[in-house]
């Protein structure tokens, strides 16, 4: 709902991606006498990582997703709520959202599907990875619906009794399923670019390999049509067609 004078067009999010890309590429281009880096490298490089972005560009501009001014690192670490003395009386403590180093133009399915697969991660673990993944956490569908009606609601300014309709939250379902694709490739490239060059005791190889095996399982689930839940036939029907498009321009 706010209106940034800043530039309005959704290029963060794909100008990031390539530009972390183009760093790994450049890592990966090193020789390495490391064994373990070296076979992780090469990992990485079977993934086709620059075909792979090609494709999502592609994809995910299809999807139509709206461009609204997005945390995009809606997190559980970057949300507090407010316990002091002047908030005790209040019946709803607050909500705080903090850290917008990454704020920018986006899609607002990007967004919202972030928040969700944020879910899944735990980073309190103090031994390493230093991380916990727990599939078991991610949102139910009565969960999302909920998150996405109470979203809609607040910024269409509706009342809590006014019903959203059926195709308002069969839309944003579908941008849900479609960019849960780009929060795992998103994050699984961040992890590889810092790999090299952050302090923090943090194992970004394991997190970045645990992101990319969820983009690709989430992209077959997509394609196979297994995951039932709405909007995901549509987006399977729509993936397939933009995948013949892709492999017909490689060739």
């Amino acid at each position: 709902m706010m209106d940034v004078p800043i530039n309005k067009e959704p290029r963060w999010l794909w100008d990031t991606m390539y530009r972390w890309l183009d760093s790994i590429q450049e890592f990966m281009s090193l020789k390495y006498e490391n064994l373990v880096a070296k076979a992780r490298t090469e990992k990485l490089m079977s993934y086709s990582l620059r075909l792979e972005l090609d494709w999502l560009k592609e994809f995910l501009t299809s999807i139509n997703s709206p461009v609204v001014f997005c945390h995009n690192d809606l997190q559980e670490g970057n949300i507090l709520l407010r316990l002091d003395a002047q908030m005790s009386q209040h019946p709803h403590p607050e909500l705080v959202v903090i850290d917008f180093e990454f704020c920018s133009y986006n899609y607002r399915g990007f967004d919202i599907a972030n928040h969700m697969c944020e879910w899944l991660y735990d980073y309190t673990n103090e031994n390493s990875p230093y991380f916990w993944v727990s599939h078991d956490n991610y949102p139910s569908l009565k969960q999302q619906e909920h998150f996405l009606e109470s979203y809609i609601q607040a910024v269409q300014g509706k009342q809590s009794l006014q019903a959203v309709t059926r195709e308002e939250m069969d839309q944003l379902l579908r941008e849900l399923q479609a960019f849960t694709l780009a929060s795992h490739f998103f994050w699984g490239l961040w992890s590889l670019c810092y790999a090299s060059i952050s302090t923090i005791p943090f194992d970004y190889w394991e997190y970045g390999e645990v992101r990319f095996e969820a983009y690709f399982k989430h992209k077959a689930s997509l394609f196979s049509k297994l995951d039932e839940s709405p909007g995901s036939e549509s987006i399977a029907e729509l993936m397939k067609s933009l995948c013949h498009v892709a492999q017909y321009k490689s060739s």
